[in-house]
This record gives C-alpha cells, sequence and structure tokens, in this order.
C-alpha cells in the first residue's frame, strides 16, 4: 500500500446544514481504528466549513471516545457541527462524530480574529544542531513494529528511540507527510501533531498499547504563509507526569527557524 494525500483523504461532505459526511479511509488504522490524527483533521474541516477566514483557529479541543473504523467495516461517519457562538471577534464550534449510532469522537474549535496586542511572546525553541536534512528518514519505522498509518509519514527520529528503556520519556523527530499538501492548516496541523509515538515509549522495552483520551491543540501561528508545507516540522513531545495507568504528554511542533506552530498537552491511557 502506498501513502496517500491526508487532506484528500479527511475531506467531509456537507449533507444538511450543520451535517456532514465522512467516509473514513482504510490505510490510516493506528490499533482497531484510524488514528486520531485523521480523525481531528476531519472533524476540524467540518467545523471550519463557512468559518470568516480572518477567524483563524486558536485552539481545538477533542475527546477520542472510541475507534473510529474504516468505512469498508462501519459505513461513514456523520459529522454534526453547532455554532454555540459568533461574538465581535471569537466563533467557537463543536463537533460530533457518530457512527453505527454511537458518539465516539467530539471536539471544539475557537476561531478569532487578529488583535493588536503589543507583544510577541514564545518559549525558547529546541536546542537542535544542524539540519533536518542531517537526520536520516527512520526507515525502521515500519509495520509491524509500528501500526499501519506511518507509512504515510517522513519521520526523522532523534534520541531518545522508541524501546531502549532508558530514563527520560520523550519524544523527538523531524516529521512531514510522504505526499505533500499545498497549504499546511489547521486540519493539517491537528494530523502532524499525532503523528509520533508516546514519549513513554523511550523507557519501555517493546511495545505497548496506549491511546489518547484527551487533546488540546493551541495554534501559535507564525506570519501568515510563512508555513513552508515541503519543509518538515520538529516534534517534540515531552511526558510530565504519569500515574494509575493515565500519562499526560506535552507535545509542541516548531519550524526549522524556531518558530512555535502549536502547543499540544494530550492525555493518554495505557490499555495494559
Amino acid at each position: 500500500m502506498t501513502a496517500e494525500n491526508l487532506v484528500e483523504q479527511s475531506q467531509v461532505e456537507a449533507r444538511a446544514p450543520g451535517r456532514f459526511a465522512w467516509h473514513v479511509p482504510g490505510g490510516w488504522e493506528q490499533g482497531r481504528g484510524a488514528y486520531g490524527g485523521i480523525v481531528l483533521a476531519a472533524m476540524t474541516r467540518a467545523m471550519l466549513e463557512g468559518e470568516d477566514p480572518e477567524r483563524r483557529p486558536r485552539s481545538l479541543s477533542a475527546s477520542l471516545m472510541a475507534p473510529v473504523e474504516a468505512s469498508a467495516q462501519a459505513g461513514e461517519a456523520e459529522i454534526k457541527v453547532e455554532r454555540l457562538r459568533v461574538g465581535n471577534a471569537v466563533t467557537t464550534t463543536t463537533a460530533l462524530l457518530v457512527q453505527g449510532g454511537e458518539i465516539k469522537a467530539h471536539a471544539m474549535v475557537v476561531t478569532g480574529r487578529d488583535r493588536a496586542s503589543g507583544h510577541r511572546l514564545t518559549s525558547p525553541p529546541p536546542a537542535l544542531r544542524g539540519s533536518w536534512r542531517d537526520v536520516p528518514v527512520s526507515e525502521a519505522v515500519k509495520p509491524p513494529l509500528a501500526p499501519i498509518v506511518v507509512q504515510h509519514w517522513e519521520i526523522r527520529a532523534l534520541p531518545p528511540y522508541p524501546f531502549g528503556g532508558g530514563q527520560v520519556a520523550e519524544a523527538n523527530a523531524w516529521v512531514r507527510p510522504r505526499v505533500p499538501w499545498q497549504v499546511t492548516g489547521a486540519p493539517e496541523l491537528a494530523a502532524l501533531s499525532d503523528v509520533l509515538w508516546p514519549g513513554t515509549f523511550a523507557i519501555e522495552r517493546g511495545p505497548r498499547p496506549t491511546a489518547t483520551i484527551a487533546f488540546h491543540l493551541a495554534f501559535g501561528w507564525p506570519e501568515r504563509g510563512a508555513l513552508d508545507p515541503s519543509e518538515p516540522l520538529f516534534h517534540r513531545g515531552v511526558v510530565v507526569r504519569g500515574s494509575d495507568g493515565y500519562f499526560t504528554e506535552v507535545r509542541e511542533l516548531w519550524t526549522a527557524s524556531g518558530e512555535l506552530v502549536c502547543h499540544n498537552p494530550q492525555v493518554f491511557a495505557w490499555i495494559k
């Protein structure tokens, strides 16, 4: 199976006001269902449909409650969208993804016009040596060791590597799609944020099932048009807390020039 374009595979079809259909593609599985990034990309597309382009996405929050199965096995998914409030500068929109009569995911996106704040703030960028071109593509990251969805991504991993049994629970890599898209927008960033394995894999000796149960993405947009879709983004994921069968990981995406693109805390569950 060859890599496919995420933009094409996450398109939704309007069926009625606030109602969209999504044909969940095969070949994007991670475990029992489609990987969370493509689910979030499709839901984000539905929520942004018809939105004022001057109101750029500022945050995306989601709960991924159950596996979303490929349409061939479970039929298409329905995405129900509701605008909760359209204010002077900020819009709040929610979405439910329903498949087989069951709610499988809930999401909310907040969009807002640019404001003249007088400040431009960011955290210090990662200390990276050399160019992403100096990091080889991680060809070993493929099935059966990794889920089938990795075929769609080019991953250039940096230490600590998965299953090394180390002391630091982190995941670091340069990531980009194998089939490039033309513009990197909110749906694409939602997908890219969810590409890498959890940072806990660095302290494990072998694969261990995990699942994202809560997701929040804060967009830290660079200047308009500054994201080159052909350039990879640097993913940094750091586990900040883990106990009682759950852990919290803070993920970030950075440009090679040191621009923070998004900040992404996720709550995971250890399945077993």
